[in-house]
């Protein structure tokens, strides 16, 4: 008899901890609730297409880079012509490129970190958000931020034939 009652108290003494921890955490003042200012909001990335961009770049470089130097830029449809999932000689950068021809057409997507492209394969088409880096060794040259496989949806979940 005396178990029980024992048992019976701890438990009723658990009950109004939890009934007191409860009515504390759930009395918040709701005008203590400050939302964002739209400073603390990150600007929409600028739309762009990459043959575009190039263009621009190649007609004037010195106004491409100010219309799109250091932007957070989206592209929507980028068509992979060439991938590199381990880098070129000494190059340690993994990239997406659309456009192989050197005399019409070169934007290389670049990244160091190989979960950005791991699902994508040439011909694939990705979303990309990146920052325009300008030209480089005659590519327009864009940092990944976060890339998507569109088609086919997901990519290519094995690993590249270089692994």
């Amino acid at each position: 008899m005396k178990k029980l009652g024992i048992r019976t108290g701890i438990t009723a003494l658990l009950l109004v901890a939890a009934l007191v921890i409860t009515s504390v955490s759930c009395a918040s003042d709701s005008s203590a609730f400050t939302p964002p200012t739209a400073d603390d909001i990150d600007d929409a990335p600028m739309e762009v297409v990459a043959m575009e961009m190039w263009q621009d770049y190649k007609a004037d470089p010195v106004a491409a880079a100010a219309k799109y130097g250091g932007q957070k830029l989206l592209f929507n449809s980028v068509r992979v012509d060439q991938m590199s999932f381990l880098g070129e000689g000494m190059d340690p950068e993994l990239y997406v490129q659309e456009g192989i021809d050197p005399n019409i057409q070169q934007v290389k997507f670049h990244t160091e970190d190989l979960y950005h492209i791991i699902n994508v394969r040439d011909g694939y088409i990705v979303k990309i958000v990146g920052l325009d880096e300008g030209l480089r060794f005659g590519y327009v040259n864009v940092r990944i931020l976060w890339l998507e496989c569109i088609d086919p949806p997901g990519g290519d979940p094995n690993p590249p034939s270089e692994y």
